[in-house]
């Protein structure tokens, strides 16, 4: 599969929770839980829907062997831990928490969670290297923000995880830092247990521990 992708890179940190509203309001919509299950179920197969949001574009790699040879370039933060919690607006009534590790002002990680209306939750983010822009001077203009946004994605060698339940797409890449990109489509299912990315399923109880959902 060589179909482009764009993806919205600080959808994982705190800094760009309010961007990620409309796209969000989209998968807490509908998708009931699987039994026994705090998480959405999976929507049509992977490939079928793709969420589009603003950012750079890519082409996945697709297929078990693509899921084997990806190695993450950047190392997950596991120590301390600062979470965040954020209502969005409108209808949906969605639920974001935004865990930064070590903390907030000093994020090398960071970990968002998505939950519906009931509580389920429909998406999961992970972004290490590149976490937001952190400090922005007063006065910087939306044009000059996008711009140090764009300068810094590029600057900074990052590796982020993307598991949509609604919809069934779990999605792993490298990028920036002068390299080249790297990317795999899949299933969430499929990475939740990869000991290479942590593995997700410990941190994922991790983050819901430390944010109390």
């Amino acid at each position: 599969m060589n179909a482009q992708f764009r993806l919205a890179i600080g959808a994982a940190s705190c800094a760009a929770l309010a961007a990620c509203a409309a796209a969000c309001a989209t998968a807490s919509s509908s998708a009931p839980a699987s039994p026994g299950t705090g998480v959405a179920a999976a929507g049509p197969p992977v490939g079928t829907r793709i969420r589009i949001t603003t950012g750079d574009s890519f082409s996945p790699e697709t297929g078990a062997a693509a899921v084997k040879a990806f190695m993450p370039d950047v190392d997950a933060t596991e120590s301390g831990g600062e979470c965040r919690t954020t209502k969005l607006p409108g209808s949906s009534n969605a639920t974001i928490v935004a865990a930064s590790f070590p903390n907030r002002v000093a994020a090398k990680m960071t970990v968002s969670l998505t939950f519906d209306s009931v509580g389920h939750l429909v998406r999961y983010s992970e972004a290490r290297g590149f976490t937001g822009l952190h400090t922005i001077p007063g006065g910087t203009t939306e044009i000059q923000r996008d711009s140090m946004l764009h300068a810094a994605l590029a600057a900074t060698r990052t590796t982020s995880i993307s598991l949509d339940y609604a919809i069934g797409q779990g999605i792993l890449r490298n990028h920036g830092g002068g390299k080249p990109d790297q990317a795999v489509l899949t299933s969430p299912k499929e990475l939740e247990s990869l000991e290479k990315l942590g593995p997700i399923k410990d941190r994922l109880v991790r983050v819901r521990k430390l944010c109390g959902v």
